[in-house]
């Protein structure tokens, strides 16, 4: 059997969100980001807040969830909203939801995007364009997939 990669609804073993601590911080800055998103580019893209999505089949689904998509005509900005950035958040947006993403998207061209409050000294070598966020107090990160 062929695998698939569609959206779909949270799946039900999902749990509530932490609202204390790092992993709270976290959220919270997620949740600003998304609203400037959703102010921002609601007229020019359409604007998909945590969608899900699932890969695999009927036996055995993997479930993903993205933080945003901005979703033109031509091109799909995919975007990771952390409060500071991680090497590994990087990587798993590269090979993981990008991979995701194009196969949703296959006639599009998918941008891969990270959008952190925080920044490292040494940023990786993929990086295409560094802007700050005024708004947000952030940075957005346009990556070479």
């Amino acid at each position: 059997m062929r695998s698939r990669t569609e959206f779909c609804d949270p799946p039900e073993w999902i749990g509530k969100l932490p609202t204390k601590g790092a992993k709270g911080r976290g959220i919270a800055y997620e949740k600003k980001v998304k609203k400037l998103l959703l102010e921002e580019f609601e007229d020019s893209f359409d604007v998909l807040l945590g969608p899900w999505v699932r890969h695999g089949s009927i036996s055995h689904w993997e479930y993903r969830q993205f933080d945003a998509l901005l979703v033109g005509k031509r091109r799909v900005f995919l975007i990771e909203i952390k409060l500071s950035h991680k090497a590994d958040a990087l990587t798993k947006l590269l090979e993981v939801y990008l991979p995701l993403a194009k196969k949703l998207y296959s006639r599009r061209k998918v941008i891969p995007v990270q959008i952190c409050k925080s920044l490292p000294r040494q940023f990786p070598d993929n990086v295409i364009s560094l802007t700050k966020l005024p708004t947000a107090k952030g940075y957005t990160v346009v990556l070479q997939p």
